[in-house]
C-alpha cells in the first residue's frame, strides 16, 4: 500500500466533503430560506467570520476522520453527524426558524414569524438521507475501503 497516496487521497476527499457541508449548511441554504421569504431585511444571519471559519474547520475535520476511517462502522457514524451538525448549524443561523421584526408606527409594534417548519422540511430533505445512507452504503457493502 502507498501511503502517501492514501494519505493524498484521504485528505483531498476530507476537504472536499467538508467544503461541501460547509457551503451547504451555512451558505447555501440561508441563502435560499432568505431568498424565500422575499429578502426581509429583519433577518440577521448570525454569521461572522470567527463562525464560518470554526464550522469549516469542524466540517473538515470530521469529513477527514470519515475519509480516513473509511471501511470501518466509525465512518458512516462521523457521516450521520455531519448531516445532523449541519442541521444544527443552519438552527443556530436562522435563529431557531423565527424571525423578529419591530416597526415604529404609531407606537412600537413587534411581528413575529416562525419559519420552523420550513426549516424542519430541509431537515428532512437534506439530513434525513444524509444519516441514512452512509449506514446503507456500509452495510450493504457498497462503501469503498
Amino acid at each position: 500500500m502507498n501511503w502517501k497516496k492514501r494519505i493524498l487521497d484521504v485528505a483531498l476527499g476530507g476537504i472536499l466533503w467538508g467544503l461541501y457541508y460547509w457551503l451547504l449548511f451555512t451558505l447555501l441554504i440561508p441563502i435560499l430560506v432568505d431568498k424565500f421569504l422575499g429578502g426581509l431585511p429583519q433577518i440577521k444571519l448570525m454569521q461572522t467570520e470567527g463562525n464560518l471559519t470554526i464550522i469549516m474547520l469542524l466540517f473538515i475535520g470530521l469529513s477527514l476522520a470519515a475519509t480516513a476511517l473509511k471501511g470501518t462502522i466509525y465512518s458512516p457514524l462521523i457521516r450521520a453527524l455531519e448531516s445532523i451538525l449541519g442541521f444544527e448549524v443552519v438552527l443556530y443561523f436562522m435563529d431557531g426558524g423565527v424571525i423578529r421584526a419591530s416597526l415604529d408606527y404609531g407606537g412600537p409594534i413587534i411581528i413575529m414569524l416562525d419559519i420552523s417548519p420550513i426549516l424542519w422540511e430541509i431537515f428532512l430533505f437534506f439530513t434525513v438521507p444524509g444519516v441514512i445512507l452512509p449506514f446503507v452504503e456500509y452495510f450493504t457493502g457498497r462503501e469503498e475501503k
